[in-house]
């Protein structure tokens, strides 16, 4: 097998009864277990009765939680009746608030009648509006 840039080389996917992707694990071209490009081994996904996803969570090789790259463990999601994501939260290791990259917690969106984007709004770990902190260099 070849590995792709981030050096996985095999994807294990579980489907639902829906064929969704409920858990994903990256393998290199050995077949141990290895990282992907955001950071983890292993996702899991939580999806609504409409089939978007309100949960993702990550694990590392040993199979325990882990940090994905942008720093959070879970994430959680809302969408309105158009499907349209509304609001992400990050979590971390401890299920407790977390900022994604030390720049925010979490979003809301608000969209027009044509599902443009038409407001955004970023939080921080008190769930309080924030504003949005330039990026910092590396």
């Amino acid at each position: 097998p070849v590995a792709n840039e981030a050096g996985v080389a095999k994807v294990i996917q579980r489907i639902n009864s829906r064929l969704l992707t409920t858990e994903e694990e990256h393998f290199d071209p050995k077949g141990e277990r290895t990282l992907n490009g955001f950071g983890f081994h292993r996702a899991q996904a939580k999806y609504d009765t409409f089939g978007n996803q309100v949960e993702g969570r990550a694990f590392g090789t040993s199979g325990k939680p882990t940090l994905a790259w942008a720093g959070y463990h879970r994430w959680t999601a809302t969408y309105d009746l158009n499907r349209r994501k509304t609001s992400v939260r990050f979590f971390g290791l401890d299920d407790r608030p977390i900022l994604v990259q030390n720049r925010y917690h979490g979003w809301t969106m608000q969209y027009d009648v044509e599902g443009s984007v038409v407001a955004r709004q970023y939080f921080g770990t008190d769930d309080e509006p924030i504003l949005m902190p330039a990026p910092t260099a590396p």
